[in-house]
């Protein structure tokens, strides 16, 4: 006889999505940040590395910022996780099931369109927590150690101030939905599907 699995609340799942991505933030934020200067080249300021590429941008901000600007906007960035990947994986699992719910469905191809929509909401509701952080974060990072801002409050703040909140806080929403809907329903939904399938195949 198969023995049923509990699954845990949607707290449990929650939290431990958030912590999961957090430990992962922890060891890639470096690299990260790296990206970010990479990105904003030409911009002037901390930003000034053209031609270094990854390892000599990075060896670059160690050496004349101090390693400690290699974590610049690691706040903001945990922040991030927890709002945006607790949503986006933790939320997926209860999201899905309540549309199994609503729509009745019980596999085939609806079951596909059930995960993707699951995937598609999940994906939204993670961006529209968590755009703010992410601004915030990205702006720290560019900035480095150049004291445009005094902490992560003042960071907020200060953004909001000058640029408003949807102009501010909230600029660039609506491609990174897009973007994050397009990554979710790559990762988590071929994911859910691969398993279910794995689990089908064994039993």
């Amino acid at each position: 006889q198969r023995k049923q699995v509990c699954t845990p609340g949607l707290g449990v799942q929650l939290l431990t999505a958030g912590t999961a991505a957090c430990i992962a933030d922890l060891f890639t934020f470096p690299l990260d940040t790296t990206k970010v200067r990479l990105q904003v080249q030409g911009e002037g300021g901390a930003c000034a590395l053209q031609g270094k590429g990854v390892a000599g941008t990075l060896f670059h901000i160690a050496k004349h910022e101090g390693p400690a600007a290699l974590y610049s906007g690691i706040v903001p960035g945990l922040q991030r996780q927890m709002a945006f990947s607790a949503i986006r994986i933790g939320a997926y699992e209860s999201v899905k099931n309540k549309y199994l719910e609503v729509s009745g469905v019980t596999g085939g191809l609806e079951m596909m369109g059930v995960r993707i929509a699951a995937g598609v909401t999940t994906g939204t509701l993670a961006i529209l927590a968590a755009q703010p952080t992410d601004v915030v974060k990205v702006r720290m990072q560019a900035a480095g150690n150049s004291q445009q801002y005094k902490g992560v409050m003042d960071a907020y703040l200060t953004i909001k101030r000058a640029e408003g909140v949807r102009n501010g806080l909230y600029r660039g929403t609506f491609p990174n939905i897009a973007r994050n809907c397009i990554i979710n329903v790559g990762e988590t939904v071929v994911y859910d599907a691969a398993k279910d399938g794995f689990i089908l195949v064994a039993t």
